[in-house]
């Protein structure tokens, strides 16, 4: 784009100590690079940065781009794209730790008898309620004879 593009981006990025002002540039940056790519570069990616964008910067009454808040209607995690590079990623958080991606749902053997316990399942999600994750989970038929499962999956719909 030109060179201070090259500057903030050609390196490890690196935040000032007003993360907000690095926030404001980033939000700038990306509309010039939408702005100003071609129609024939405009694919899945570019799509997720625009609604990336959408979701998290408005332009307010000045006409200033501004971040979102979420009084200004900015999308719960779940519902929140989080990576044009990865349009399943969501925001999650359980507990005090927060991250963007998948979870994982493990069903391992629990047997007294066994001498190992052993993994009979993985089953990769979109960050979703566990109740959400435990159908499928059920469909996939490798349960033992007894299903154990924390709080987090009991719900009286199932």
């Amino acid at each position: 784009m030109d060179a201070d593009w090259a500057t903030r981006y050609g390196r490890p990025v690196r935040l000032p100590s007003h993360p907000v002002t690095r926030l404001k540039q980033a939000g700038a940056d990306a509309c010039r690079l939408l702005e100003n790519l071609p129609t024939r570069r405009r694919g899945p990616r570019a799509e997720a940065l625009r609604q990336i964008m959408v979701q998290n910067f408005l332009v307010d009454a000045r006409g200033a781009l501004r971040p979102r808040a979420e009084k200004d209607g900015r999308p719960k995690g779940a519902a929140r794209l989080t990576s044009p590079y990865d349009p399943d990623a969501r925001r999650a958080i359980r507990g005090n730790t927060r991250w963007n991606g998948y979870l994982v749902h493990v069903t391992e053997t629990c047997d007294a008898d066994a001498r190992v316990d052993l993994i009979t399942d993985i089953a990769t999600t979109s960050p979703i309620r566990d109740t959400q994750a435990l159908p499928g989970i059920h469909a996939r038929q490798l349960l033992p004879a007894q299903h154990l499962v924390d709080s987090g999956y009991i719900s009286t719909a199932y």
